[in-house]
Order: C-alpha cells, then sequence, then structure tokens
C-alpha cells in the first residue's frame, strides 16, 4: 500500500515521455504532475504541445519478498477457488533482456512448485539461466506462462498438502511459552496463546515442539544459538497453530518452522487483520524467517524496501527485502525430526530423502 503522505503535491518535468525514470520522489503519495512540453503521435504525424500537460499520480513503496535454500509450493486447497494455489507477488524487469540479471523484487533462488499462476515472482533468481520459467513446474503454454513477462507458469500437476498438524496426546500443558528458552520438549495449549513475550534469544540444545488449539501470536525474536552444533546439539523450535498466527511488528529474526491451519500473517499488532494505516505506521522493519513457514494463506504484509532500491541477485542479508525466508539444513539433520519422533503424539518418520542435482 502506500505510504507516507496522502495529500496532493506539485512537481513540474520537462518532456512527457519522460526520457528517463521521473522521480526520486521525498515520500509515496499522491503527486500533480505538470509537464512543460507533450509529444505525442497522431495519425501517423509527431506533435508537440507546451505548458497544458497535468496528470495526478500515486508514488508507492512497493515492498517485496525472497526465498532461499529451498523449494516454495503453493497448493489447490478446498474451498480457495478465488486464490487457487496462486503466488500474488511484486517484482518487475528493469532492463532488457529479461532475465534474472535484470529482475527486482519478489523471487526464489530455487523452484517452485505452484497449483495455480504465478505473478511477479521469479524462479531461480540467484543467477542467468537458459529461460526465466526454467524453475517453474509445471509451465502452461499460451501468456499463463510466457517467458520474458510476469507470468512464470504453475498449474503443476502433482499432488501436495500442508503438513498434518501433530497429534498433541502426551504434550505437557505446563511450560512458560513466554520464554523459550528454558523449555525443551513438547507442549500444548487449548486456546489462543502468545508466545515470547520475552525475546527467546539463542537457543541452544533444545528441541522445543508448541501445538495451540487456536490462534498464535508471536511478540518477539526466536533465535538459535549461532555457534558450533553437532548432530546432538541442533537446536529447533517448531510452533503448530490450528487456527492463524500472527507476528508482531517488532520481531525482525524467526529460527524455526511455524505452521497454521488458517493462516499467517507477516505483521499484525492485534489478532485481526491489520488496517492499511497501520500497515504503514507499524509495519517498517525487515523480518527475517530462518527455516520455513506453511499456512492456508500466507499474507507478506511488511511495508518497508521497494523495487525501486531492488538490486540484481539480491542476497538475503539486504536490508530493502521486506521477507526473508531462508531455508536450513538441519531440519533434515535432527535425528528424531526435531521433538516429532513416531511415539505416541510424535509424526511418522521420513519415508526418504531427495538429492536433487545444483541446478534446483
Amino acid at each position: 500500500p502506500p505510504v507516507g503522505a496522502s495529500t496532493t503535491s506539485n512537481a513540474t518535468y520537462p518532456t512527457y515521455p519522460p526520457a528517463a525514470e521521473v522521480g526520486p520522489f521525498p515520500v509515496a503519495g499522491r503527486y500533480r504532475l505538470t509537464w512543460t512540453t507533450i509529444s505525442y503521435n497522431a495519425a501517423g504525424v509527431n506533435r508537440t504541445l507546451t505548458n497544458c500537460g497535468i496528470s495526478d499520480s500515486t508514488v508507492s513503496d512497493v515492498p517485496y519478498l525472497r526465498a532461499y535454500g529451498n523449494d516454495v509450493v503453493t497448493c489447490d486447497l478446498p474451498g480457495t477457488a478465488d486464490y487457487n494455489g496462486e503466488i500474488r507477488a511484486s517484482g518487475t524487469y528493469v532492463g532488457s533482456p529479461s532475465n534474472q540479471a535484470n529482475w527486482r523484487g519478489s523471487a526464489s533462488e530455487l523452484a517452485f512448485f505452484a497449483a495455480g499462476r504465478v505473478r511477479g515472482f521469479m524462479p531461480g533468481a540467484m543467477r542467468n539461466r537458459p529461460s526465466t520459467i526454467a524453475l517453474s513446474f509445471a509451465n502452461v503454454a499460451g501468456t499463463f506462462a510466457t517467458n520474458g513477462s510476469q507470468n512464470f507458469g504453475g498449474r503443476f500437476g502433482g499432488g501436495c498438502e500442508i503438513r498434518e498438524l501433530p497429534d498433541p496426546t502426551g504434550f505437557s500443558s505446563g511450560g512458560n511459552l513466554g520464554q523459550l528458552n528454558s523449555l525443551d520438549g513438547r507442549y500444548q495449549r487449548t486456546a489462543n496463546t502468545t508466545i515470547a513475550t520475552s525475546p527467546s534469544l539463542s537457543i541452544t540444545n533444545r528441541n522445543i515442539v508448541i501445538y495451540v488449539a487456536g490462534d498464535v501470536t508471536i511478540a518477539n525474536n526466536i533465535t538459535y544459538n549461532t555457534g558450533t552444533w553437532n548432530i546432538d546439539t541442533i537446536p529447533s523450535v517448531k510452533v503448530f497453530a490450528t487456527g492463524n498466527i500472527y507476528i508482531r511488528p517488532g520481531v525482525t529474526q524467526l529460527d524455526g518452522e511455524y505452521v497454521a491451519g488458517g493462516q499467517l500473517l507477516t505483521c499484525a499488532t492485534t489478532s485481526s487483520f491489520p488496517s492499511d494505516a497501520t500497515i504503514n505506521s507499524s509495519c517498517r522493519t525487515p523480518l527475517v524467517i530462518n527455516g520455513n513457514i506453511k499456512a492456508q494463506r500466507i499474507h507478506y504484509l511488511r511495508a518497508v524496501g521497494s523495487l525501486l532500491s531492488g538490486t540484481s541477485f539480491e542476497g538475503h542479508a539486504s536490508p530493502n527485502i521486506a521477507e526473508s525466508i531462508r531455508f536450513s539444513p538441519d531440519a533434515y539433520l535432527l535425528p528424531d525430526g526435531g521433538g516429532l519422533a513416531p511415539d505416541p503424539g510424535g509424526s511418522p518418520p521420513y519415508d526418504s530423502i531427495i538429492a536433487r542435482p545444483p541446478t534446483f
């Protein structure tokens, strides 16, 4: 959404159409642009008008997200025909040719598997490839997946599903969910719950599973120890909500896995969908998730950064990315699935782990 000023400001530019990009503007908002010269073609005749061109335009920041380290999957879920497994994001080319080097905005380092249309989200965006849809599965013919446009395919035919929520039988109803550093094991709550009411930082050698029959609000950062781990000391945090997951605006980093049976909102001041005014005023810091997130629908709501400031092959450390999702391979290395071993209250073990060639 537009941020900053909402009143109309005046600006004068010498030529329309402009020879270069108009701007920069001091803040986002409504602008009245006055053109001293307008050139156009009418019936094959070039014409020029002077001092008579005025246009009102909305200038907006356009935030975006990027995903690293794993594939992105969207599913065609029952009852969601309006979205139908789509990826709707913000991205654009800044030059010719239309390739990965000239792409700015939302992207995945690796592939995506999308049941619906993918718009404004580039797959395999960290190096140039023979095609801009080389890592979009599966593509279809026509404008739905035209190489060089902002549509990158979709309609993946394989089945997929959100990971099933675990059976909480045997999970503890105790534990202080406000400070996760003191926990180690499996915990449950039977009503809406706020976790990490104080920052839970540098979690070490602990496997924490939280199951909530309701909504989860995450109030502060949840981070792992950044020191050396071995196979027996890999930390993990897994949060499951049968309802929605709301991430507070002050949260800047989450390590672990976060799964919502409903929706996941990356910025919410209350347990509800925020207004545009709230997003503009409160959701102005980037969010980094070292792990993965899953939900019936994910709303990326951070209003920081803009396509205008994006860079070629943009890395995860860029402060211009509103939401950066970085998958961590430690999720595969946990000896018992991170506290979800195949015992009462746990989940089945892995059936297989597939290693793909580096191109994927």
